[in-house]
């Protein structure tokens, strides 16, 4: 199981890891998301599609309701697409295939499916220090 340290802020209270994304050529897009333990799925911004390498599920195409926003909807892609997270020491997991909504946004979020449901989360927030261990 590898562990890797996450970035901790708090104030707002939040939590990001490093990510690596496959793009169409092989390589992958290394950026920053936050972990949002209230998410179904994991997010990723549409303008992001042309150069990443996924494959869509169903149609693709969804219309989703936001939870708690009345009369508040989006619609967003959905798709696979391979990842693996890593730390500022180096640490990475091993890449793995996540079920994700490409969406109007300029925030990646990282969510349950497939992903933070395979995992062990830790948070300090008193003392800034928190880790994810995946399998």
């Amino acid at each position: 199981m590898a562990r890797i340290q996450l970035r901790l802020y708090v104030n707002p209270g939040e939590v990001e890891v490093f990510v690596n994304i496959r793009q169409k050529t092989g390589d992958d897009y290394p950026t920053m998301a936050k972990i949002d333990t209230g998410a179904a799925i994991s997010l990723l911004p549409e303008k992001l599609m042309p150069q990443l390498d996924y494959e869509l599920v169903g149609s693709g195409t969804i219309e989703l309701e936001q939870a708690g926003i009345a009369q508040q909807s989006f619609k967003a892609v959905e798709a696979r697409v391979t990842l693996s997270f890593q730390d500022e020491l180096g640490n990475q997991t091993v890449p793995r295939t996540a079920v994700v909504w490409f969406a109007d946004t300029h925030i990646l979020l990282i969510g349950f499916r497939d992903l933070l449901e395979h995992a062990i989360l830790h948070v300090d927030m008193p003392h800034r220090d928190g880790w994810i261990e995946i399998d």
